[in-house]
Protein backbone atom coordinates (compact mmCIF):
# COMPACT_ATOMS: atom_id res chain seq x y z
CA UNK A 1 0.00 0.00 0.00
CA UNK A 2 1.13 3.95 -0.76
CA UNK A 3 0.74 6.14 1.67
CA UNK A 4 -1.97 7.90 -0.01
CA UNK A 5 -4.05 4.55 0.27
CA UNK A 6 -2.91 4.20 4.03
CA UNK A 7 -4.36 7.69 4.61
CA UNK A 8 -7.56 7.10 2.45
CA UNK A 9 -8.04 4.05 4.22
CA UNK A 10 -7.28 5.41 7.88
CA UNK A 11 -10.20 8.52 7.21
CA UNK A 12 -12.44 6.02 6.52
CA UNK A 13 -12.55 4.93 9.48
CA UNK A 14 -12.26 7.45 11.67
CA UNK A 15 -15.36 8.76 12.51
CA UNK A 16 -16.77 11.79 10.71
CA UNK A 17 -17.03 14.99 12.60
CA UNK A 18 -20.84 15.82 13.87
CA UNK A 19 -21.91 18.99 13.19
CA UNK A 20 -23.91 21.57 14.04
CA UNK A 21 -27.36 21.27 13.19
CA UNK A 22 -29.54 24.61 13.11
CA UNK A 23 -29.62 27.36 15.26
CA UNK A 24 -29.78 27.11 18.73
CA UNK A 25 -33.41 27.11 20.77
CA UNK A 26 -34.81 29.99 21.10
CA UNK A 27 -37.76 30.91 24.13
CA UNK A 28 -39.48 33.93 24.91
CA UNK A 29 -39.88 34.97 28.35
CA UNK A 30 -42.07 36.46 30.75
CA UNK A 31 -41.48 40.37 30.11
CA UNK A 32 -40.02 39.68 26.26
CA UNK A 33 -36.54 38.26 27.08
CA UNK A 34 -35.00 36.38 24.62
CA UNK A 35 -33.49 33.14 26.15
CA UNK A 36 -30.97 31.41 23.72
CA UNK A 37 -30.52 26.97 24.60
CA UNK A 38 -27.55 25.43 23.22
CA UNK A 39 -28.13 21.51 22.23
CA UNK A 40 -24.57 19.96 22.06
CA UNK A 41 -20.77 20.80 22.97
CA UNK A 42 -19.86 22.82 20.31
CA UNK A 43 -23.34 24.78 19.99
CA UNK A 44 -23.02 25.72 23.37
CA UNK A 45 -19.52 26.97 22.79
CA UNK A 46 -20.58 29.30 19.58
CA UNK A 47 -23.64 30.50 21.79
CA UNK A 48 -21.44 31.40 24.72
CA UNK A 49 -18.52 32.86 23.14
CA UNK A 50 -19.80 34.32 20.01
CA UNK A 51 -23.63 34.59 19.95
CA UNK A 52 -23.04 35.97 23.45
CA UNK A 53 -22.99 39.59 24.28
CA UNK A 54 -20.58 40.58 27.21
CA UNK A 55 -23.69 42.11 29.51
CA UNK A 56 -26.01 38.91 28.70
CA UNK A 57 -27.01 36.46 31.19
CA UNK A 58 -25.36 33.32 31.06
CA UNK A 59 -26.39 30.07 32.85
CA UNK A 60 -26.18 25.99 33.41
CA UNK A 61 -27.09 23.54 36.07
CA UNK A 62 -24.11 23.56 37.82
CA UNK A 63 -21.80 19.87 38.03
CA UNK A 64 -23.85 18.17 35.58
CA UNK A 65 -23.60 18.06 31.97
CA UNK A 66 -26.29 20.20 30.11
CA UNK A 67 -27.05 23.38 27.95
CA UNK A 68 -25.97 27.01 28.04
CA UNK A 69 -28.30 29.03 28.67
CA UNK A 70 -27.70 32.89 27.30
CA UNK A 71 -30.47 35.75 28.29
CA UNK A 72 -30.04 38.08 25.41
CA UNK A 73 -29.98 42.15 26.57
CA UNK A 74 -30.69 42.89 23.47
CA UNK A 75 -30.20 46.38 24.11
CA UNK A 76 -32.41 46.56 27.41
CA UNK A 77 -31.17 48.57 30.07
CA UNK A 78 -33.12 46.94 32.95
CA UNK A 79 -32.79 43.31 34.75
CA UNK A 80 -34.90 40.11 33.86
CA UNK A 81 -37.40 39.97 36.56
CA UNK A 82 -37.45 37.21 38.64
CA UNK A 83 -39.74 35.53 37.43
CA UNK A 84 -37.92 35.25 34.06
CA UNK A 85 -34.68 34.17 35.66
CA UNK A 86 -36.25 31.36 37.63
CA UNK A 87 -37.67 30.29 34.10
CA UNK A 88 -34.22 30.49 32.32
CA UNK A 89 -33.26 28.35 35.10
CA UNK A 90 -35.78 25.90 34.57
CA UNK A 91 -35.06 25.71 30.83
CA UNK A 92 -31.17 24.80 31.84
CA UNK A 93 -32.56 21.89 34.48
CA UNK A 94 -34.53 20.70 31.67
CA UNK A 95 -32.18 21.02 29.16
CA UNK A 96 -29.62 19.17 31.72
CA UNK A 97 -28.83 15.20 32.44
CA UNK A 98 -30.30 15.40 36.02
CA UNK A 99 -33.72 15.53 37.55
CA UNK A 100 -34.74 17.14 41.17
CA UNK A 101 -34.38 20.23 42.09
CA UNK A 102 -31.03 21.52 40.68
CA UNK A 103 -28.94 24.61 41.30
CA UNK A 104 -28.40 26.16 38.60
CA UNK A 105 -25.42 28.96 38.15
CA UNK A 106 -25.99 32.42 36.56
CA UNK A 107 -22.82 35.24 35.94
CA UNK A 108 -22.38 37.68 33.07
CA UNK A 109 -21.32 36.16 30.16
CA UNK A 110 -18.21 38.28 29.88
CA UNK A 111 -17.33 36.61 33.29
CA UNK A 112 -17.35 32.94 31.49
CA UNK A 113 -14.03 31.34 30.03
CA UNK A 114 -13.04 28.40 28.25
CA UNK A 115 -11.37 25.72 30.18
CA UNK A 116 -7.59 25.92 29.99
CA UNK A 117 -7.45 22.09 28.12
CA UNK A 118 -11.03 21.52 27.64
CA UNK A 119 -12.81 20.72 25.01
CA UNK A 120 -15.42 22.81 23.37
CA UNK A 121 -18.56 23.92 25.85
CA UNK A 122 -16.04 23.53 28.98
CA UNK A 123 -16.10 26.16 30.51
CA UNK A 124 -14.78 27.89 34.15
CA UNK A 125 -16.75 31.32 35.20
CA UNK A 126 -17.13 33.62 38.38
CA UNK A 127 -19.19 36.00 40.03
CA UNK A 128 -21.55 33.74 40.06
CA UNK A 129 -25.25 33.65 41.61
CA UNK A 130 -27.34 30.25 42.44
CA UNK A 131 -31.00 29.61 41.84
CA UNK A 132 -32.30 26.63 42.45
CA UNK A 133 -35.07 25.06 39.17
CA UNK A 134 -36.59 21.90 39.11
CA UNK A 135 -36.66 19.77 36.49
Amino acid sequence: MTDNEVTGHLKKLAKPEKKVTGAPLEYILEGGWRCLVGRNAKQNDNLTFKIAGREDIWLHARGVAGAHVILKRDGRADNPSAAAMDQAAHIAVKHSTTNGVVPVDWTLAKYVRRMKGGGPGQVVYVREKTLFAEA
